[in-house]
């Protein structure tokens, strides 16, 4: 991001210089800051706040704000919502692989982590 007459890096730099980089960009036009950035304990990119059941990026945020029971209230909207319910079935069928697809795009990536986070929880019970 730009400020104070130089170049500042961000994405790596913390959490400081995303929020720095995110309030350059909301001074410049609101709505579409908070389309770009994700959110929350489930991540959910702003330009997704319909599946979640918001009426705008910033309302999602806005939400987000209030409590993690708000977070998790909205990622379950997303999951039975997006794409016209293929997140769920695959969550249904425990399909890690077209879950991380769908989700975020690299199935191989976060499929083990799905498997693993899964197995670590049964095993919890």
């Amino acid at each position: 991001y730009y400020k104070d007459g130089k170049w500042h890096e961000t994405h790596g730099n913390g959490q400081t210089s995303e929020y720095e980089a995110f309030e350059l960009a909301r001074n410049y036009d609101e709505e579409p800051a908070y389309r770009s950035i994700s959110m929350g304990l489930p991540q959910i990119m702003g330009f997704n706040y319909s599946f979640a059941g918001y009426s705008s990026a910033k309302d999602m945020f806005d939400s987000f704000c209030i409590d993690e029971y708000t977070q998790v209230a909205a990622f379950g909207r997303f999951i039975a919502a997006y794409d016209n319910g293929s997140l769920l079935s695959a969550c249904q069928q425990r399909d890690f692989f077209e879950m991380a697809k769908i989700y975020n795009g690299n199935g191989e990536a976060y499929k083990p982590k799905l498997e693993k986070n899964t197995a670590d929880y049964a095993n919890a019970l």
